[in-house]
């Protein structure tokens, strides 16, 4: 299933692009397989995946969720501040 990722904040920075093409190997895959796909594919973004807030069509997901075909997926950093 091929996915485009959109890279925000620091992830956009360690990958050196705000856009990843991505092909996940089996159908249906959730959260958690996209997750793993990535650190694999940039071993450099590995250790941020346990805590990015990731959507799917302008909605955040959490790990179990599906991902369904021909979707905007987008992964964000953790923020903080105040």
């Amino acid at each position: 299933m091929p996915l485009q990722i959109q890279l925000y904040g620091t992830l956009r920075e360690i990958a050196g692009t705000s856009r990843l093409a991505l092909d996940l190997p089996r159908s249906p895959a959730d959260v958690e397989d996209l997750k793993t796909l990535i650190g694999q594919a940039l071993p450099e973004l590995e250790p941020f995946m346990g805590a990015v807030a990731i959507c799917v069509d302008d909605a955040l997901v959490g790990p179990a969720d599906p991902l369904p075909p021909l979707t905007e997926i987008a992964l964000i950093p953790p923020v903080s501040g105040g």
